[in-house]
């Protein structure tokens, strides 16, 4: 499988070793999660002598009772994997399809019945969340799963399901990082009865500590146990058909993961891989990264000034997005890489990039893309014979219907406007939805040095970034790379933390910063708006965000 690659070899001296290890104690597998309980059920299948991809599907498998409103089985996801028994990194797509194959114009034009917004409740602010039956995409996320399995795992898939399957028998206390997220998203889980039943079994709303059981979800991990690939499909067919929603059983029938040449990007010795189009995160990453080739070893060791660059990259991609990619679901993949990536398009940009660096945002129209809570997870897995696995998921909000006889809500990934820039339900069936997820491996000569991905819906590719650059260019211990202080810009305003949970920025740092944007929004410390980047490296090294309750386990 031959990738799209681009080279940055700018940086060989600070990337020529990351001090995550050095190979002279035993090997260890190492699992990072949002989780305890997400981490440890991947743990425990590396310490049965399974690999990177059966202790990832573990992990996921185990969110879905452990992360119940970031993730679900009828939401979707992208992965990426490394081998070193093969020549190049693999990238899954298995994120959701738009519902609708088999409808005639008619029936397309008209809007699905059951389609409404929301308004949930952030404290000081409100925001609009599209649910309902007509907002369900075709899920990818349990055949993804077990097609990631069937390919690269190495034990039998009823013993990957086996950990989550005890989690779903036995019910798990909430986290404190999932529990306030039931209370922003209360009139969702209470939009239909069954939902509530299980979110609210005793009428207030479950809180962290408190147990949340999901019985039905053991049948549903036991049918994947065997394998069966038609999970759910006639609960979908029977509550999301037309007239109220549209997915059909042609739908059902011919959406498949796909298992592509990712984005490969050569830094010094090292390879990043990241998703293709239509996910959006690795081509925003790999442009920014492309920017920021030829930092000066002064720059990435002075905050004010290396955060200040990181900004302008920020910006440029923000308006590159805006001229070439909100309609990803379009187009040739090779083609948009090549074009979006080479030195001609990235020159074509280097003045913009350069104007902020000196003189802050240019005084032109920024939208801003829209806020989302980011209900999404991760996973990142290296195994101690040097093979890599980083997945995230997501079920968006949910749409506040559960798929009958499963004990899961589904998706709402067609209400979520962030995907859908061109208005909701103007997509052709069949096409794959675009997502900000950009799950990344950086390996050596094959073996894994690093994997990791972040939830936050648009805040992704700024988290990823900041972590990459922080960890690769700068050569910062893994836990100060995911810690520091982030910042994310939405058109002309800049988000960001004035302390991390390790260090803080500068009051130089944030003036310098300040005066090249319109507006600053600072968050005295750190936040679950800014993602949650879960990574580990070769080594046994690790660290999980505490913005998302992040954790690290061996294995």
């Amino acid at each position: 499988m031959k990738s799209s690659r681009s080279r940055l070899a700018a940086h060989e001296g600070p990337t020529g070793t990351i001090s995550a290890g050095d190979g002279s104690s035993p090997r260890r597998g190492i699992v990072a999660a949002g989780d305890a309980r997400t981490a440890s059920s991947g743990a425990s299948l590396l310490d049965s002598g399974g690999n990177a991809v059966d202790a990832a599907v573990a992990s996921v498998l185990a969110s879905f009772v452990a992360e119940p409103i970031l993730t679900g089985p009828f939401g979707g996801g992208l992965a990426l994997v490394a081998d070193p028994s093969e020549e190049d990194s693999v990238a899954w797509s298995f994120f959701a399809e738009v519902p609708g194959r088999g409808l005639d114009n008619g029936e397309l034009s008209v809007p699905p019945r059951d389609f409404f917004g929301a308004e949930c409740s952030f404290g000081p602010t409100t925001q609009v969340f599209h649910i309902g039956k007509g907002s369900v995409a075709v899920p990818l996320l349990l055949p993804g799963l077990m097609g990631l399995h069937e390919r690269h795992g190495r034990i039998p898939l009823a013993e990957v399901c086996a950990p989550a399957i005890d989690l779903a028998r036995n019910g798990v206390p909430l986290s404190r990082e999932v529990g306030p997220l039931l209370g922003i998203l209360e009139p969702i889980l209470r939009h239909n009865r069954e939902v509530e039943s299980q979110f609210a079994p005793n009428g207030p709303l479950l809180k962290a500590g408190e147990r949340f059981f999901a019985p039905d979800l053991v049948g549903l991990l036991e049918s994947v146990a065997d394998g069966d690939r038609s999970i759910g499909h006639e609960g979908l067919l029977a509550a999301f058909g037309p007239p109220a929603a549209r997915i059909t059983r042609t739908d059902l029938e011919s959406a498949r993961p796909l298992a592509e040449s990712p984005i490969s990007l050569s830094v010094g010795d090292l390879e990043i891989s990241m998703p293709p189009p239509p996910a959006s995160g690795g081509l925003l990453v790999a442009f920014c990264m492309a920017l920021l080739k030829e930092l000066p070893i002064s720059v990435l060791l002075d905050e004010t000034a290396l955060h200040v660059h990181l900004l302008a990259a920020m910006a440029t991609a923000n308006a590159a997005r805006r001229e070439g990619l909100d309609e990803l679901q379009d187009g040739d993949s090779s083609a948009l890489i090549e074009r979006f990536l080479s030195d001609e398009h990235i020159g074509a940009w280097l003045p913009y990039y350069e104007r902020v660096v000196d003189k802050g945002l240019p005084r032109e129209p920024m939208e801003g893309h829209v806020a989302s809570l980011g209900s999404t997870t991760h996973v990142s897995v290296i195994d101690r014979d040097g093979m890599s696995c980083a997945i995230t998921h997501s079920n968006g909000e949910g749409c506040g219907e559960m798929v009958p006889a499963t004990g899961a809500m589904a998706n709402n990934f067609l209400g979520e406007e962030d995907l859908h820039p061109r208005g909701f339900h103007s997509l052709s069936p069949g096409s794959r939805l675009t997502t900000m997820m950009c799950p990344t491996v950086v390996t050596r000569a094959g073996e894994a040095e690093l994997a990791l991905g972040s939830g936050g819906s648009n805040r992704i590719r700024s988290a990823i970034l900041q972590v990459l650059v922080r960890r690769l260019w700068c050569r910062m211990e893994l836990e100060a790379a995911v810690g520091l202080p982030r910042m994310h810009l939405e058109g002309r305003v800049l988000y960001i933390e004035r302390r991390g949970s390790v260090g803080g920025f500068s009051t130089s740092t944030l003036e310098a910063l300040a005066s090249r944007v319109d507006e600053v929004i600072v968050f005295d410390s750190p936040n679950v708006y800014f993602g949650g980047v879960h990574a580990v490296a070769r080594g046994g090294k690790g660290a999980g965000d505490p913005r998302r309750g992040g954790t690290v386990t061996l294995g």
